[in-house]
This record gives structure tokens, sequence and C-alpha cells, in this order.
């Protein structure tokens, strides 16, 4: 790989731990945060508009380049803050906040994607690449915690969104050091949990399911291999569950979700989707009411990806937004490059996917790691088709 390019990748990942080491090693908010997320963003677009001029980029690509577009336009032509004043209320907000976290979701698989089918990169970089952001989501999850603490005994930390993000590097770290590996791997499990974030557990839970049926599927079944899977999805649920059970605060949430339902999302939910649905203008029904417009309705973001795209930019939002993961499967699926980068583009697809149900997908900027990881992937896979050609040219 050229050093230009591995020069740029690694300057996008100190870029982005340096914002989020604000709080930790100088003040939040501060203009080093600003001036990175900065350069980071202008990288990003850098490397989208180099992206836009290629003709040979796969559907999903093309697909994610009109996403960002519309985002874009959506941004552009939007009053540029936003009241909530009703049911949550979270008063005056301004609507590049959640312009920003798209920008740096969507342009961080930009960055590698197009970077990587130039010059290929090896495991090893990307098996850095796991261990550093492995560190710096430990690190946000003690500060996040810590900080909580000093307001409530009792809470929910977000930053364990920040550990499932890590979880499709655990395939490239168990490939070079399987110890390691399942040490990091126990560590994220406990920590999620800690986190008591119900979805971010479910993202576990249905990550940790997938690699082991996927090593299965791609291995030759053998009753040793059957026994060992099965020895290591009871330890794990084992642990998981005195994990859970140990965790009085997180048993209460579960205990309230099933005599409850999810609360007050559920009423949201309902009153976004009655909005939606019972739009007479049929420009703001197939193309929505602008940027962060959830806020107005409900007065709060919809902490759901389809109900914001319904909101915010209509029917022919949600239909592309549905499309892309539709694409991105299809991709995946016909990849040659290796089981291990296969794996690993599933797992940041499935995370991407439950994330969209019941939180936010694109609208967080917490989900770089594994779109970064997912556009290193799918420019490895393209690198390689282009080289294999080029081989049987000559």
């Amino acid at each position: 790989m050229s050093a230009k390019t591995i020069n740029f990748l690694n300057i996008a990942l100190i870029l982005f731990v340096i914002y989020f080491l604000q709080g930790i090693l100088y003040p939040s908010g501060s203009i080093i945060s600003q001036t990175v997320l900065l350069l980071f963003l202008i990288i990003g677009l850098f490397c989208y508009l180099k992206t836009v001029l290629r003709l040979d980029n796969p559907s999903f690509v093309k697909l994610f380049i009109l996403f960002y577009a519309i985002l874009l336009i959506t941004f552009l032509v939007s009053p540029k803050t936003v009241i909530g004043d009703k049911n949550e209320a979270i008063g005056i907000v301004s609507t590049f906040g959640q312009f920003k976290e798209i920008s740096a979701f969507v342009l961080s698989f930009f960055i590698s994607y197009i970077l990587v089918r130039k010059k290929d990169i090896d495991d090893v970089h990307v098996w850095w690449f796991g261990i550093i952001i492995f560190i710096l989501s430990i690190l946000r999850f003690f500060f996040s915690r810590d900080l909580l603490a000093e307001e409530n005994e009792m809470f929910t930390n977000n930053a364990g969104y920040f550990l499932v993000a890590t979880v499709p590097y655990i395939p490239f770290i168990i490939k070079k050091k399987k110890v390691l590996g399942a040490v990091i791997a126990v560590i994220l499990s406990a920590l999620i949990i800690a986190s008591a974030k119900r979805g971010a557990i479910v993202c576990l839970m249905v990550s940790l399911a997938f690699m082991m049926f996927y090593y299965l599927k791609s291995h030759k079944i053998t009753f040793k291999r059957v026994f060992a899977i099965l020895l290591l999805l009871a330890a794990a649920a084992t642990f998981i569950y005195y994990s859970i059970e140990s965790n009085e605060y997180l048993m209460s949430r579960i205990e309230k979700t099933q005599s409850e339902g999810i609360g007050q999302r559920s009423i949201a939910y309902v009153a976004l989707w009655n909005h939606w649905s019972s739009d007479t203008n049929l420009f703001t029904f197939l193309f929505g009411n602008g940027m962060a417009q959830t806020i107005t309705v409900w007065g709060n973001y919809a902490h759901n990806d389809w109900l914001e795209l319904l909101i915010d930019n209509g029917l022919a939002g949600v239909v592309i937004y549905l499309m892309l993961f539709v694409l991105a499967f299809m991709y995946i699926r016909k990849m040659n490059i290796g089981r291990l980068y296969k794996l690993s583009a599933y797992l940041c697809l499935i995370i991407w996917f439950l994330k969209t149900v019941f939180s936010m997908g694109y609208t967080s900027m917490m989900n770089v790691m594994f779109c970064f990881l997912l556009g290193l992937i799918i420019g490895k896979n393209e690198f390689a088709k282009r080289n294999y050609i080029r081989n049987a040219v000559k």
C-alpha cells in the first residue's frame, strides 16, 4: 500500500480519535474539537467528490452518493433552527448539529473507500485500526460513566453504542491474536451490558450469534467444531445472562419494557407516523418537511431512522435508504476477498440496520467507526476486482 494512501487513512483516523478525546484530554466543545472535525469533514468531502467523478462505482456506492446529496440539499433549503415545544420539548435546536453528524457518518465511508480502492490495505493495518478504536471506545465509556454518575446513581450510558461500533473489528483482532481477541470480546460484552442500553445489548447478542453462525456456514462442519461452537455459545449465554441479572438497574428497565413497552418512544413513533400518513400535501408526503423536522412535530428527534426520514425526506428518502441496505447486502454476498472481510462487512451492515430501528444510524457520529470499516472493505474488494481484470488482460 502506498505511503500516501496509508497516511491519509491514518490522518483521518487520528482526527476522529482526537475529536472524541474531548472532555478526556481537553475541554469539550473547544476550538480543538471543532478544528479537527472540520479537517475530517474536508478530507471526507474531497474523497466524496473524487468518488462522484468515478464512473465505475458499484450500485451501492452510487446510491450512497445520491443519498448524501439529497441530505445536503435538504440541509441547505431547510431552516437553520427548529423549535421543539411539544411533548419532549427540547427547545431551540440548530439543524447543523444533525447535518454534522450525518456528514461525519457518510463521509467516513468515502474516505476509506476511495483511498483503499486505489491502493490495497493489509490485515495488519485493519488490526491496528481495531485496537485504536477499541481503546478509544473504552475511554469514552468510562468518561461518560463518570460524568453521568455525578448527576444520578442509576443511569444508561450512551457510550454503549460506541462500544458496539467496534464489534466488526473483532474478527481481525481474533485472526492475529486469538487470546487478545477473546479478551476484547469479553470486555466489550461486559461494558455494553453495564451501559444498560437495551438496543446496544441487542446489537451485541445478534452480532455474536451471527459470528457463530457464519463460522459454521463457512467452514467444514465437524463434530469437534460444532461442539466448540456450542460450548462457546453456552459460555457466552451464561456470561450475558448473569451480567444482566446482576445489574439491578438494567433488570428494572427490562421489566419496565415487558410491562409498559418502550414507553415514551412508542407514543412518539405513533405520533410521527400519523403525522406523515395523514399529510395531504403530496410534496411533503413524498419528499419530506426538511432537516430535523421531527423536532417540530414531536419535540425531539425520532430515534428511529425510518421515521426520521419519513418526516424529513418523505417516502422517497425511506425508499432510497431501504435500497441502500438491499444493495449493500447483495454486494457483500458477492464479495470475493476472503471470509474475514465478508464477516466484518456483514457485521457492519447488521449493526447499522439494527440501530436504524431503535436508535440512530446515519445521524450518529458514534457509527463512524463501522462505516469507515465498511468503506475500507468495499474499497478493498473493488481494488481486488480491478487487479483481477488487469491480470486477466495481461
